[in-house]
């Protein structure tokens, strides 16, 4: 993708958008970033998203919406970003929990997030899987 066009520190997640004409990236940087990609496969740099306190587990596009992108940050920070791409304006919700994978309903209306627990909080102990929906309309996690 070009030096000037990558992250400061490692990539963790990548994801084309719907039409295949946007690859998104999640860093251990704290950012992600937007990249335009055309038939030949030349790759330009359109957005980098910053807000996020930590560094970013997952990057997913909504499946009907070419321009809105939700990021996933875990330990310290818990959020999930929902990004439209052309202003790069994020919506966060706080999430209770280290969630470090996420996946869009196939109507864009819920994303659900996922990751493991521990009883005991040294990393030790019995291991609990996590499951929660977001409801993007309501902002409800159930």
């Amino acid at each position: 993708l070009g030096s000037s066009s990558v992250h400061s520190r490692g990539v963790l997640s990548l994801s084309w958008n719907l039409n295949g004409k946007r690859l998104a990236t999640a860093s251990e940087d704290k950012t992600a970033r937007v990249y335009e990609v055309d038939d030949n496969g030349t790759v330009k740099s359109i957005a980098k998203l910053e807000g996020h306190g930590d560094a970013l587990s997952q990057v997913c596009w909504d499946p009907i919406n070419p321009n809105r992108l939700a990021t996933l940050s875990g330990d310290r920070d818990k959020s999930l970003k929902l990004w439209d791409v052309r202003t790069c304006q994020p919506t966060s919700i706080k999430l209770s929990a280290d969630f470090l994978n996420m996946s869009w309903s196939s109507n864009g209306s819920l994303i659900a997030v996922g990751s493991v627990m521990f009883s005991n909080n040294d990393g030790l102990g019995e291991m609990k899987d996590i499951i929660a929906i977001v409801d993007l309309k309501s902002g409800d996690i159930k």
